[in-house]
């Protein structure tokens, strides 16, 4: 799963595009202001051609980090792949992991899913191969319903 977050992190900053990292900031190596480190929901918009450039962009085989603006204020920040349950793109497409998904979120996805299945609008979560979910997948699944 390491690789294939870090396959899909290059992807995003490589296309230019803007893109959302949803995280669990309590997990151990991240690094992040200090008022943000208790956030099992923190999510991180990057990209090569943000308003603020991130400085100092890194991608590894175990995270990804550089200079974020936070407020307004740049901070080194670190996040490593193992706390990273979704990557979503400009488009609205991405993956879940479901390895690294925290119980309260996992909680609030389940619930958001079985609402929408009690609504007709898909029947199940569409799981990958590789145990990830797609959420284009679901999207398409929910607009299908709608016709």
């Amino acid at each position: 799963m390491l690789e294939m977050k870090r396959k899909l992190v290059d992807l995003h900053w490589a296309s230019g595009q803007k893109f959302q990292v949803h995280l669990n900031a309590r997990r151990h190596g991240v690094i992040v202001p200090g008022y943000l480190m208790d956030k099992e929901d923190l999510v991180l918009s990057l990209g090569s051609n943000l308003p603020v450039p991130i400085k100092d962009y890194y991608c590894g085989e175990f995270g990804f980090g550089g200079e974020l603006s936070f407020k307004g204020e740049g901070f080194y920040t670190f996040v490593p792949f193992e706390a990273v349950y979704a990557i979503i793109g400009n488009d609205g497409e991405g993956r879940l992991f479901h390895d690294a998904l925290p119980e309260s979120v996992a909680r609030r996805l389940t619930e958001k899913f079985e609402r929408a299945s009690d609504s007709g609008v898909f029947k199940r979560p569409l799981r990958n191969t590789d145990g990830t979910f797609s959420l284009d997948a679901m999207r398409q699944r929910k607009n299908r319903g709608r016709s």
